[in-house]
C-alpha cells in the first residue's frame, strides 16, 4: 500500500470543499482516491455504489457536506451514531473471541467521532458546496 494514495485517500474523506469546489468534484476526487487506495475490487466499487461525498441539508438552512449514502443522503456519521451500543455481532465475536462488547461500543463510537470529524462544516444555502453528487465515471 503506497502512503501517498493513502493520504490522497484522508484528504478527500475529510477535505472540506473548498472555493470553487464543489460536492460532485469533491465526490469524484473520494471515489478516484477509494479505488487506487482500496484497489478496484467488487466490494469496494459496491461500497462506492451506496457511499459518496454528498450536500447534507440542515434543518436551519445551511448544508455541510461529507461522507453519507447516496440513496436518500443519510451521513455515516448518522448511521454509525444510530447503531452505537448495538450488541456485538456473532460473526465478530467468532472471528475475535477477545473483542467484547465494551470494545464493539468503543470502536462504534471512535467510528462516529471520525465521520463527524471528516464533514465540512456548514454553510448558507446555495453556496458551492451544495452541488449535486457526481457519479462513479
Amino acid at each position: 500500500m503506497s502512503e501517498a494514495l493513502r493520504q490522497e485517500f484522508l484528504r478527500t474523506v475529510v477535505a472540506p470543499a473548498g472555493a470553487g469546489e464543489d460536492v460532485a468534484d469533491r465526490d469524484r476526487d473520494f471515489v478516484r482516491a477509494l479505488l487506487a487506495f482500496g484497489s478496484e475490487t467488487e466490494d469496494n466499487r459496491r461500497c462506492l455504489e451506496r457511499i459518496g461525498v454528498r450536500a447534507i441539508p440542515q434543518r436551519d438552512g445551511t448544508v455541510r457536506s461529507g461522507v453519507a449514502l447516496r440513496n436518500g443522503g443519510t451521513p455515516v456519521a448518522d448511521v454509525l451514531n444510530a447503531v452505537e451500543g448495538t450488541p456485538l455481532p456473532a460473526q465478530l465475536a467468532e472471528d475475535f473471541p477477545a473483542v467484547t462488547q465494551e470494545d464493539w461500543d468503543a470502536v462504534l463510537r471512535l467510528a462516529t467521532l471520525v465521520f463527524v470529524a471528516a464533514e465540512a462544516p456548514a454553510e448558507p444555502a446555495g453556496t458551492d458546496s451544495d452541488g449535486p453528487v457526481g457519479n462513479l465515471g
